[in-house]
């Protein structure tokens, strides 16, 4: 369902708002101080983030981060997983976290997800890694366990891990089928294991092997995204595979009614890179979506054209930089300050392991900025001086003051939360709506256009909720959110500063 928020221009004052059924308006959100620009403050000790405390002497590659409401007040809670550490659920009270740690874990869970694995309506604990698994939510807090499917590959041990479980809508039936990256976690690479497709519901879970062609899932997966990569309204899957270069490319799997098929020979978006994670949207605003793909040399932007293809544009842009001797981990899209062009978060962290002679290092933190097209690294400015190694990466409006706010995780510390210092004159909004909803907003003749989705690059999840900076427009002209189903809803000339939610 596709739903369109529409912002009329200043001089069009006489024209009435009008929101269709199964659109709901949030209260509007003053700014009574607004700062001249956005600035941040580290609160991560404040608000209670702990020591992931994980051994000093392994190369990781969590930990994990799962955002969403666990216990039913409006406020986004936070989850990190350390695979080799401790564990802990932070719920919001929107000045802090309540912190309790989670004790049911085992070595090498990772790739977490908040969803609701058994239909009672609230938010359950999802786990990849070498025993996937569920966390049932019971008032808020997980305290009672249930398996996931076995892996095909369980004999073989903790060398074969699923690296994320990514959820998507293939035959666009509403019920969620998961999409498994597998991994094998050892030198020797002779013996490889197929990405697996997870279907079902209600704890009723299995695996169907042949849904993912074995020329792309014979790989070693690390992330997947699921968005509509060729407007055709069913749901794609980007593919994220490490080592690209020795076991085959990041890749794009198209949906052809229900099955997926390799997009290998026309999408030109191949990653010949050993690639982390995924993030998608519509950087310069034509509509179509973009891909950027963190990896080691360099991290990848590639624009999509008019006939369906991508192009990278990394290096034309100035989005690819990755440190020497680092890699690059989690990174996202945001509009940091609100102005309505899309920037990148990046995380870059050290590719040290015990088995390869690569140098541990420590990097600084970027956020790129774009204007008209161009990305330039603002994270000095903004005091982003700690060095480390980072991995995820979640942007969410935690504090509630309508700018997005930053939360790193690092391996050998705890994790970074850079909350901004206050709102400012420049509008926004926020869209809620289905998994694999189109949405489009309109102000003052431009449109800006995303994907719901709720990965939010390597190793990280968020609600099903996207941000659209609006810079200095406060009406929106045209809101539409567009289902599977080619259904459309919306709102028309409605002030911005709101949470916009679609419940069809």
């Amino acid at each position: 369902m596709l739903l369109l928020l529409a912002c009329a221009p200043a001089d069009s004052a006489a024209v009435e708002e009008h929101v269709d059924e199964g659109v709901e308006l949030a209260e509007v959100q003053t700014c009574a101080s607004p700062a001249g620009s956005v600035s941040y403050t580290e609160s991560g000790e404040p608000w209670g983030l702990r020591h992931p405390e994980n051994a000093a002497d392994q190369h990781e590659e969590s930990p994990s981060i799962a955002v969403g409401d666990i216990d039913g007040d409006d406020l986004d809670d936070l989850i990190i997983v350390n695979s080799n550490g401790r564990s802990h659920v932070y719920r919001s009270t929107g000045t802090g976290f309540e912190v309790t740690e989670i004790t049911q874990l085992i070595r090498l869970n990772m790739g977490i997800l908040l969803h609701d694995a058994d239909d009672d309506g609230d938010l359950d604990l999802m786990m990849g890694g070498v025993e996937p698994r569920i966390l049932l939510n019971e008032g808020g807090a997980f305290s009672q366990e249930a398996a996931l499917p076995v892996l095909p590959s369980a004999s073989v041990g903790p060398d074969v891990l699923a690296h994320e479980i990514a959820p998507g809508d293939l035959d666009g039936d509403g019920v969620v089928e998961f999409y498994v990256p597998m991994t094998y976690n050892h030198a020797d690479f002779d013996d490889q294991y197929n990405d697996l497709l997870m279907v079902g519901g209600g704890l009723d879970y299995a695996y169907d092997e042949d849904a993912v062609p074995s020329d792309v899932g014979l790989r070693h997966g690390l992330d997947a995204l699921w968005f509509d990569a060729d407007g055709d309204l069913d749901q794609d899957v980007y593919v994220v595979n490490d080592l690209g270069m020795l076991q085959g490319s990041s890749m794009l799997l198209r949906n052809d009614e229900g099955v997926l098929n390799s997009a290998e020979d026309t999408c030109y978006c191949n990653a010949l890179f050993n690639a982390k994670g995924v993030d998608v949207d519509d950087y310069n605003a034509d509509g179509r979506a973009d891909i950027y793909v963190s990896a080691n040399p360099q991290n990848t932007l590639y624009e999509q054209l008019d006939d369906g293809s991508w192009v990278d544009v990394s290096v034309t842009v100035n989005a690819g930089a990755v440190d020497a001797d680092a890699t690059g981990w989690g990174g996202v899209f945001l509009d940091y300050d609100n102005d309505g062009q899309r920037d990148l978060f990046p995380a870059q962290g050290d590719r040290w392991n015990v088995r390869d002679d690569h140098p541990r290092v420590e990097v600084g933190i970027k956020l790129l900025r774009q204007e008209d097209g161009v990305f330039e690294d603002v994270g000095p400015d903004l005091g982003f001086t700690p060095l480390g190694s980072f991995r995820a990466v979640s942007v969410q409006d935690f504090n509630d003051d309508g700018i997005e706010d930053l939360l790193l995780t690092q391996i050998e510390d705890r994790p970074l939360f850079y909350l901004s210092d206050g709102c400012t004159e420049a509008a926004w909004v926020d869209v809620e709506a289905p998994l694999g909803s189109v949405v489009e907003v309109e102000v003052g003749g431009r449109t800006q256009t995303n994907w719901v989705k709720v990965d939010a690059g390597y190793q990280s999840h968020r609600p099903a909720r996207l941000h659209f900076g609006l810079g200095e427009v406060s009406t929106i002209d045209r809101l539409s959110v567009t289902l599977a189903d080619g259904t459309t809803i919306g709102a028309t000339a409605i002030e911005a500063r709101r949470r916009v939610t679609v419940r069809p």
